[in-house]
């Protein structure tokens, strides 16, 4: 087997996750009691389920406000 083909595979055995924190804090926080999560055991497990055999990459954690129209509509407003 190549070089080239070996490393293709290496590629597609890596694995990024991204974690919306916005949601995810939303979500312990109201159904699970406020629960506080190791976010590297977390990211493990999902890859677990996932594909076994793969590697964690990088897990990107991010929170931020949902997208809102210029100018917001009323829904978004009470949201926001």
């Amino acid at each position: 087997m190549s070089w080239e083909v070996l490393h293709k595979e290496a590629l597609l055995r890596q694995v990024a996750i991204f974690i919306d924190g916005g949601y995810l804090d939303k979500l312990l926080r109201n159904e699970f009691d406020g629960l506080r999560i190791n976010y590297e055991t977390f990211s493990r497990e999902i890859l677990a389920q996932i594909h076994g055999d793969a590697y964690l990459l990088r897990t990107y954690y991010y929170h931020c406000l949902p997208y809102q129209s210029n100018p917001p509509t009323q829904e978004e407003s009470e949201r926001f």
